[in-house]
């Protein structure tokens, strides 16, 4: 990477980031849910209840984030060159 590249990538972090939101995607889900339910009777143990609680865990893609990488490094590679174009103009 030559000086100005590097300067560049330096001067300002970008807030959209595409390899970062790509990473989030790979975390675990986790999700809770809680339910109540009753007849109208006037004593709390006639009513029905559940609690739930579910963690998912994408484990195989078909390959779409090993692409999605490759895209996103393609995009910051692209946006570095168009900048340093910019810059020497």
């Amino acid at each position: 990477m030559s000086p100005v590249q590097a300067s560049i990538l330096e001067a300002k972090p970008t807030e959209y980031n595409p390899l970062k939101l790509i990473g989030a995607d790979r975390l675990p889900t986790l999700s809770a849910n809680a339910s109540l339910g009753g007849s109208g009777s006037p004593t709390p143990l006639d009513g029905t209840w559940s609690v739930g609680v579910s963690l998912n865990w994408n484990l195989f893609d078909g390959y779409l984030r090993r692409y999605q990488d490759g895209e996103a490094r393609a995009t910051a590679r692209s946006s570095v060159r168009w900048l340093c174009a910019k810059h020497t103009e």
